[in-house]
């Protein structure tokens, strides 16, 4: 068997899973084998809000969308995005094809994921002059010495993630402004930090040009700063990303985890790190019980850039808690 058909009849699998879970029997359209789902039972999202955690009210509520792209074909997807937003449908059909990749290696397995990610134009967050690889599997380099991660990365920490409406989201380096983005279509609450004060204003002025075709955008929040300490102000977080490598988990960013929320961070040396799902649990008396899983369970350790203070200095434990 070719891996070509081998390829298409994987993908009609996804779609009989798909339609199995939903209830509803597989239609009869004509490009079944351009189907892309994800390949367990898709997970909704609550139409219930959480007004005391998040009083303030979204520019854009996405609670409200009611336009969603279309999943049954590449055709479809591509004919949806074009009479919305003036994209190149080269583009489009390569995050369409990344987008299959993605779900063939279980980094996305949420629908609602999956439709943010076919959103989010990463060639314009990887920056023009890397137009041409943006949907390369790799991470891409940034001015200032920084990097976009890979679609696959990006992919799976929003999918572990997956944020509620109304969840309270941080990330700590905004960087290329590609993972907030995405947060931002599924979150009405997105807060980033980042450290490069010039990579910062750039990236939040992109962000800004775009909220015509984007809207969304508008409910991410911006700041400068050492992310390490998190954001106080906006505390506590439902859910929490740290996109820089680090040899332990930041108090700060612990305690600013709301409970039962969920961190993800890449722990370990500079060669290369675990990625830790930590969730926090408050329990009944009171006390707190942190825990932690690997994300890759062995099998991968992605080597992040390192996270550093505003003098240029790797955090440690060495360096930020001396009696440990």
């Amino acid at each position: 068997m070719t891996d070509k058909i081998y390829y298409k009849r994987l993908l009609i699998f996804f779609s009989l899973i798909l339609f199995s879970c939903s209830g509803e029997k597989p239609g009869t359209t004509e490009s079944n084998q351009d189907t892309i789902k994800p390949d367990t039972e898709l997970t909704g999202v609550s139409e219930k809000s959480n007004p005391g955690n998040n009083p303030g009210q979204p520019g854009f509520n996405l609670k409200y969308r009611r336009d969603y792209p279309p999943l049954e074909s590449k055709t479809a997807f591509i004919q949806w995005r074009l009479e919305r937003i003036d994209e190149k449908e080269k583009l489009l059909t390569w995050r369409w094809d990344r987008a299959e990749q993605v779900i063939l290696r279980k980094d996305i397995t949420h629908k609602r994921v999956l439709e943010a990610f076919l959103r989010t134009p990463r060639e314009v967050f990887a920056r023009r002059y890397n137009e041409s690889r943006a949907y390369e599997d790799a991470a891409l380099g940034l001015s200032y010495g920084q990097t976009i991660s890979g679609p696959h990365m990006v992919s799976r920490t929003t999918n572990e993630l997956n944020p509620d409406f109304e969840h309270k989201v941080l990330e700590i380096g905004t960087g290329s402004g590609y993972q907030s983005a995405m947060f931002a279509q599924l979150s009405n609450h997105v807060y980033t930090i980042e450290i490069i004060e010039p990579l910062a204003e750039e990236t939040a002025a992109l962000q800004e040009s775009m909220t015509r075709d984007f809207p969304e955008y508008l409910n991410i929040k911006h700041r400068i700063a050492d992310g390490y300490y998190g954001w106080p102000e906006y505390a506590p977080f439902d859910r929490i990303a740290v996109t820089c490598g680090i040899d332990h988990i930041p108090p700060p960013l612990l305690e600013q985890l709301a409970p039962d929320g969920i961190m993800l961070i890449p722990v370990g040396p500079p060669n290369g790190q675990t990625m830790l799902k930590v969730t926090k649990t408050v329990n009944e008396d009171g006390s707190v019980t942190i825990n932690r899983e690997d994300v890759y369970k062995g099998s991968y350790y992605p080597v992040f850039v390192p996270f550093v203070n505003k003098d240029g200095i790797r955090h440690s434990v060495k360096q930020d808690m001396p009696d440990k």
